[in-house]
């Protein structure tokens, strides 16, 4: 699942604030988007086929990595149990015997211009609030 911001145009204001309050913009504006693409993925897990609910209930933020603008968080789901992250997996990608669905690339598409309004919106109100 690919899905990437350019933070270049902020690059020079962030890198003038405190370093902390840099990275809490990035968090705060990461996760503004992530909970657009969270609701997007559930929607069409839901729309897949009957499902127990397991897969679409568990999927969330499970990892924050990398710093400043190069900051990335995983949308996955969040359980250990191999059979939902195989279920997510094969009805994305399919089988040999089963097309795949691609569910996730699907909510990217469609929200792609909602994250990075949310984004912006969130950077905004931060940036502003810091000066």
């Amino acid at each position: 699942m690919g899905f990437s911001i350019d933070f270049s145009k902020l690059r020079k204001r962030l890198n003038d604030m405190d370093k902390k309050a840099s990275e809490a913009i990035i968090d705060k504006a990461l996760e503004a988007g992530a909970e657009v693409l969270i609701d997007s993925l559930k929607k069409n897990i839901n729309n897949l086929a009957t499902d127990t609910g397991e897969l679409r209930d568990s999927i969330g933020v499970t990892k924050k990595y990398g710093s400043g603008l190069e900051r990335k968080l995983r949308i996955a789901p969040k359980t250990s149990k191999k059979e939902v992250h195989d279920r997510a997996y094969y009805t994305n990608y399919g089988t040999r015997h089963i097309a795949g669905r691609h569910w996730k690339q699907k909510s990217i598409d469609e929200t792609r211009d909602e994250i990075n309004r949310r984004i912006k919106e969130v950077v905004e109100e931060e940036i502003f609030k810091v000066w």
